[in-house]
């Protein structure tokens, strides 16, 4: 299991002190982040045990990470200008991590599949996928 210590150092920085509100903080992050995955696992039939604990140990600094680098003024937007230039960036949950993102659960889920479909760019008649409605020429 991960601690505080490992986000430290996946962010490049000191550790927080054990005990204090960020070293709980990031604890109280991690535990979310592993309900997360396992509950994407259940949804998908599987145990959080089947799961490789190298990918599930990644996945988890990724998000813990993540959300420690979101402002922790509870600020919504952040904006830098310089000179003629400017970016914002704008925070959803900057409380708790939430979201397990597509590429994440990829590397968790490698065989999964996601639902995907296509749209035919056009009416067929007589295409047995075609749909029932009759084919109209609009004058």
């Amino acid at each position: 299991m991960l601690t505080p210590d490992d986000i430290a150092g996946e962010l490049g920085m000191p550790p927080p002190a054990e005990g204090s509100t960020t070293w709980n903080q990031w604890e109280r992050w991690i535990s979310d982040a592993m309900l997360l995955i396992r509950l994407a696992a259940e949804a998908r039939g599987l145990s959080v045990a089947l799961l490789d604990p190298e990918v599930v140990d990644y996945v988890v600094r990724r998000l813990v990470a993540g959300q420690a680098r979101q402002p922790r003024d509870g600020a919504l937007q952040v904006s830098v200008s310089v000179d003629d230039a400017s970016s914002a960036r704008t925070y959803s949950a900057p409380d708790r991590v939430t979201v397990l993102p597509d590429d994440l659960l990829d590397m968790l889920f490698p065989g999964s599949e996601r639902a995907s479909f296509s749209i035919r760019p056009g009416y067929q008649p007589g295409c047995p996928t075609a749909p029932a409605a009759p084919y109209r020429r609009w004058h």
